[in-house]
């Protein structure tokens, strides 16, 4: 019984954690390629626009 509390007690919150942190990880990341994504398509229309003047 004695380990099991020693698991719940250090194991639990150490999962949370690494969840959390993987959570934050993935939304950086995807930030990142949103961002370069909104570039690409605002060189695309400014090229666009270029083209029919």
């Amino acid at each position: 019984m004695n380990n099991l509390t020693k698991i719940t007690t250090v194991g639990l919150p150490a999962a949370i954690g690494l969840g959390l942190a993987w959570v934050g990880v993935r939304i950086m990341r995807n930030e990142k390629r949103l961002a370069t994504r909104e570039m690409e398509l605002r060189l695309q229309l400014d090229a666009k626009a270029i083209k029919g003047l």
